[in-house]
């Protein structure tokens, strides 16, 4: 699970979570993600479960005393 908190001005906060939980308006903006699925729905709940895939680089290497040393 993550959380976030973020301070958004000039949207109302059912448009804020329609944009997020939406996959298919999520997909137009959202460029940190991807591989939407829903891969469990509960209707009588009102909940889903996604799938996401999060893209990030890694840099391999050290901290030594506050500074980071690249591995060659």
């Amino acid at each position: 699970m993550i959380k976030t908190i973020a301070t958004i001005i000039d949207f109302t906060k059912e448009e804020i979570f329609n944009a997020i939980a939406n996959v298919e308006i999520r997909k137009q903006w959202d460029t940190l993600f991807s591989e939407f699925k829903i891969v469990e729905q509960n209707k009588d709940e009102k909940s889903e479960v996604l799938y996401m895939s999060l893209r990030v680089k890694f840099k391999r290497g050290i901290f030594i005393r506050g500074k980071f040393l690249p591995y060659i």
